[in-house]
């Protein structure tokens, strides 16, 4: 078992916020990504919907996330780094 890092708690509540609305037919998701380059440790996440609810134009919207090594050796090492993250 691994301990989860701050990248994957924020990802887990993006996603669960984005499948709720989407089984509320509130919203359609269109794609997502999840990577992880394990040759550079970083990790990339995007989930793209549009409203269904609007009866003007159809409004899509993207929301990612983004890690990479250094914001992933700054947690493990607890050092803060040039982030907008406040680690308490």
């Amino acid at each position: 078992m691994f301990d989860p890092t701050i990248f994957d708690n924020l990802k887990v509540v993006v996603e669960g916020e984005i499948y709720d609305l989407d089984l509320g037919g509130e919203i359609s998701i269109l794609n997502r990504e999840d990577f992880v380059d394990l040759a550079t440790m970083s990790r990339h996440f995007s989930i793209t919907f549009q409203s269904v609810t609007s009866t003007a134009k159809q409004c899509t919207a993207t929301i990612k996330l983004e890690a990479d090594s250094a914001d992933l050796y700054g947690e493990i090492l607890e050092k803060p780094g040039n982030t907008d993250v406040n680690y308490c």
